[in-house]
């Protein structure tokens, strides 16, 4: 059920993992739909009733509906994101075996669900005041140096397919092996790119890109005409720092120590509602971090380990 040993290899090797038909649609996916499908319809009902709205356009499909609202009410897509919503469906998604399979083959038996946890409904390029553009980054920079020594997977899922013209994820093969590239706040400048060919990578749902926290990548411009609805999550090894301490993470899997895994959807809503009260103000990543004083400034170049983590068969 886990990953193959070529597998592991091309993900240690090029940073990256491309896989198809990994959660199934329906099973898998279609909770978190209906979820999100429930959020919008809540919030057009709401700017409806406002006169935000010239129609509830509930003959509109997941991909469409949201995009013709935020048309006339940009705020609709504003704090949409997991630990926004909260929602139950979302939390039990998180707790999916097919996935922990997947990423206990690269970190080992004890898995922690970090807390970087990000549903995004990206909107179009059409849309322009709310239409996002994603630089080159790699996720080792919102995460504060504690981290930088060890492995953070990310799984990037779409909720629905996308191609080149709906926004799909585009990495840099090997880059991971350059280390953390210095930034600026918005993403990694063209000239500080390594080397190596952009891989754009067009996915049907049900599928999943696995990265390394290393990697350089971005998403393309979605210039379709609807909303890219996708999830980027990441998990490592429970015993390792998250990078943002102030943030809840909980253990999904422990075959070492099975009575530390946290299921209870009660208390991580709970945790997540006292986090984003408290945690007001603090930079996401690491250089505005830096140019506030708040972490050390000699920590903008981490160099990679001189070793891949191991991987676990």
């Amino acid at each position: 059920m886990g990953l193959t040993p070529s597998q592991v290899e091309q993900y240690l090797e090029e940073g990256y993992l491309r896989l198809e038909n990994v959660l199934d649609p329906e099973e898998d996916l279609g909770p978190v739909i209906r979820a999100y499908e429930g959020e919008v319809d809540k919030r057009a009902r709401k700017l409806y009733g406002e006169g935000k709205i010239s129609s509830l356009y509930d003959g509109e499909d997941f991909g469409h509906r949201l995009a013709r609202i935020a048309a006339e009410a940009p705020e609709a897509t504003q704090d949409i994101n997991i630990y926004e919503v909260r929602h139950p469906d979302m939390f039990r998604f998180l707790l999916n075996p097919k996935i922990h399979d997947l990423i206990e083959s690269l970190v080992g038996a004890d898995i922690l669900c970090h807390p970087c946890q990000n549903l995004r409904a990206t909107a179009p390029t059409s849309l322009a005041s709310i239409a996002k553009t994603t630089a080159w980054h790699q996720d080792a920079s919102s995460l504060w140096p504690e981290a930088d020594d060890h492995l953070v997977v990310t799984t990037w899922i779409p909720l629905r397919d996308v191609g080149i013209d709906e926004g799909c994820l585009e990495v840099i093969p090997g880059s991971h092996k350059h280390g953390l590239v210095r930034a600026l706040v918005s993403g990694v400048e063209d000239e500080k790119l390594p080397p190596g060919e952009p891989q754009p990578l067009p996915l049907k749902a049900g599928g999943m890109i696995m990265f390394h926290n290393y990697t350089l990548h971005h998403a393309r411009p979605n210039t379709s005409n609807k909303i890219r609805w996708s999830m980027d999550l990441r998990w490592h090894d429970s015993a390792k720092p998250t990078g943002r301490p102030y943030l809840p993470a909980f253990i999904v899997r422990s075959r070492t120590r099975p009575e530390t895994e946290q299921h209870d959807y009660d208390q991580w809503k709970r945790r997540w509602e006292y986090a984003k009260a408290v945690t007001k103000g603090v930079p996401a990543s690491r250089w505005a971090a830096r140019d506030r004083d708040l972490i050390d400034p000699k920590a903008d170049y981490v160099p990679q380990p001189e070793e891949e983590p191991a991987a676990v068969s």
